[in-house]
């Protein structure tokens, strides 16, 4: 996962910097540092961002041609 895609995936949740910190025990400012790419990303951070996109409903428009 790259910065810009854990950041679309946190705004895609409907998660502030604060909110994704609390749920990872992380301070807001450590999160955007991994989404400008000056910090690597840390697993609970994408574990935590599946486990709540998995309970958010597919974006208008997101869904693939034909399906």
């Amino acid at each position: 996962m790259t910065g810009l895609e854990l950041k679309l995936n946190r705004v895609r949740a409907g998660l502030t910097l604060w909110q994704l910190g609390k749920l990872v025990d992380m301070r807001p400012e450590r999160i955007s540092e991994m989404e400008h790419g000056q910090r690597a990303i840390a697993e609970a951070v994408v574990v935590a961002l599946g486990e709540v996109l998995a309970t958010v409903p597919p974006m208008a428009g997101s869904e693939e041609p034909g399906g």
